[in-house]
């Protein structure tokens, strides 16, 4: 299900008013924006499968690497949008299990998370984005190597085009 223009509006001036641009940078009338509320689902943590990360497992600041190497690992979905922490959102790579987020980074450094922002996110909204995009950046070695990798979200886009 889309997200509404209210959630995607919220997100854009976050996106723009901090840090994620000089990650992603994109202008703010670029239909990017129309395709993401059109094919983001919102989604909500897995508090189940917190024993699956171990502290420290996963680089903090690593999400797209972290989630891409964790989605080729065990077979699961990768999704890339933005997670909401305490109503302000920021630009995250996560994984899905049944429609359920497994948070590979966040979960291995709740501590340094939570001293960063206050608490742990609460609301997910992302894109899945197919394993066959980045699954031959992740072999032999790099599977458990922890630079980070690039994100995937814009490309794909440009590709549904």
């Amino acid at each position: 299900m889309a997200i509404t223009r209210e959630i995607l509006n919220q997100i854009k001036i976050d996106f723009y008013t901090g840090a994620d641009t000089q990650i992603f940078d994109i202008p703010i009338d670029d239909p990017f924006w129309e395709w993401f509320m059109n094919n983001a689902n919102h989604y909500l943590p897995c508090h189940a499968c917190d024993a699956l990360y171990p502290v420290g497992q996963n680089m903090a600041g690593n999400c797209f690497g972290n989630s891409q190497r964790f989605s080729v690992r065990e077979g699961i979905e990768y999704c890339e949008g933005f997670v909401r922490v305490r109503n302000s959102f920021i630009f995250h790579g996560f994984n899905l299990f049944d429609d359920c987020v497994l948070d590979c980074t966040i979960h291995s450094n709740q501590r340094h998370f939570i001293d960063d922002r206050g608490r742990l996110p609460i609301d997910y909204y992302g894109v899945v984005i197919p394993n066959n995009r980045y699954e031959d950046n992740i072999t032999g070695d790099n599977i458990n190597n922890p630079i980070n990798l690039e994100h995937e979200i814009y490309n794909y886009f440009l590709d549904t085009l």
